[in-house]
C-alpha cells in the first residue's frame, strides 16, 4: 500500500514540475517597459461613517458616532469639508461629547506649487476644550 502511494506521488510531483518547467521556458522575452498613466484624481469624492455601540450588562454604555468627508476638485481649485461627532452616554449619564468641523479651500497655482486656506473648530468640553477655533493659511511645493 505505501509503495503504491509513493509511486502516485512520485508521479504527480514530476507531472507539475514538468508543468512549472515548460510554461516557464515558453515565456516570451521581457516586453518593452510602456509608459504610466497619471489618471487625475476625481473631481468629486466623499465618505460618511455612522456608528454605534450599545453594552448592556451591570452598566448600561451608548456610544455613537457620525462623520463625513467631502472632497470637490474644481480645476485649478480644491474645496474640502470634513466633520466628526463622538457622543457617550454611560448609565443615562453624558459622559462624553466631542465636535469637530474644518473647511479648507486650496488653489493649484502652478504644476508644483499650489497655496490653502484652512478654518477648523473643535469643541471636547470633557476634555476641557469649551471652543478652539484655528485659522491656518500656506503655499505648498511639491519637490518630488
Amino acid at each position: 500500500m505505501f509503495k503504491v502511494l509513493a509511486k502516485v506521488f512520485a508521479g504527480a510531483l514530476v507531472s507539475v514540475l514538468s508543468v512549472v518547467s515548460v510554461s516557464a521556458f515558453a515565456q516570451t522575452a521581457a516586453a518593452p517597459a510602456t509608459e504610466k498613466v497619471v489618471v487625475p484624481p476625481p473631481e468629486f469624492e466623499g465618505t460618511a461613517e455612522v456608528s454605534s455601540l450599545v453594552t448592556n450588562g451591570n452598566t448600561k454604555n451608548q456610544t455613537t458616532g457620525l462623520s463625513f468627508d467631502v472632497t470637490y476638485r474644481p480645476d485649478p481649485w480644491l474645496v474640502n469639508l470634513k466633520s466628526k461627532y463622538l457622543t457617550t452616554v454611560s448609565q443615562e449619564v453624558l459622559s462624553q461629547e466631542a465636535f469637530e468641523a474644518s473647511g479648507r479651500g486650496g488653489r493649484k497655482v502652478s504644476t508644483s506649487g499650489d497655496t490653502y486656506i484652512e478654518y477648523s473648530y473643535l469643541k471636547n468640553q470633557f476634555a476641557g476644550v469649551n471652543n478652539r477655533y484655528i485659522t491656518s493659511a500656506g503655499y505648498g511645493y511639491m519637490w518630488v
